[in-house]
């Protein structure tokens, strides 16, 4: 896991990707676009096309996990997402936990009193900036308490 360079996050859903990058220093994670599931290759061609272009070294895609960390049908899903990414790609791609995510979106936009149209158009990179953002603070805190919460094997 380098240190350095763009790190991409990914909020992987059936109808939506939320895309999000972090800064080279591995600091801040910024939402970046949404994009439409349409179908798994040219997915995978566009988060190519995105990664060329940011010049992103590694890849975290959240994990949806129940609360009683079972299995759902979105977790074999991204499963298998996160396979072909790693067959597709030369970067290194890791999962991360994505639990209550979604909720911290919804509080956030509450906070902020987003809704309607904006909301649907801005959640999924806002979840996949969390992702990133929490991935990232892991790893950064990773070798100073041990091993860390949150990582998925």
């Amino acid at each position: 896991m380098p240190d350095t360079g763009k790190v991409l996050g990914i909020d992987y859903g059936d109808a939506n990707i939320g895309i999000a990058v972090s800064d080279i220093n591995q600091d801040i994670a910024f939402p970046k676009i949404t994009i439409k599931n349409i179908s798994l290759y040219d997915l995978i061609a566009q988060i190519k096309n995105l990664c060329d272009d940011l010049g992103v070294v590694e890849i975290v895609v959240g994990m949806p996990v129940s609360m009683s960390g079972l299995k759902s049908p979105q977790t074999i899903k991204t499963e298998k997402f996160i396979s072909e990414l790693k067959k597709m790609l030369q970067i290194p791609v890791y999962s991360h936990d994505e639990r209550l995510t979604t909720k911290e979106v919804h509080v956030i936009f509450a906070s902020l009193d987003v809704t309607g149209t904006k909301e649907k158009r801005i959640k999924d990179e806002i979840a996949a900036s969390l992702i990133l953002k929490n991935y990232l603070d892991l790893k950064r805190n990773k070798g100073k308490k041990g091993e860390a919460r949150g990582a998925i094997k």
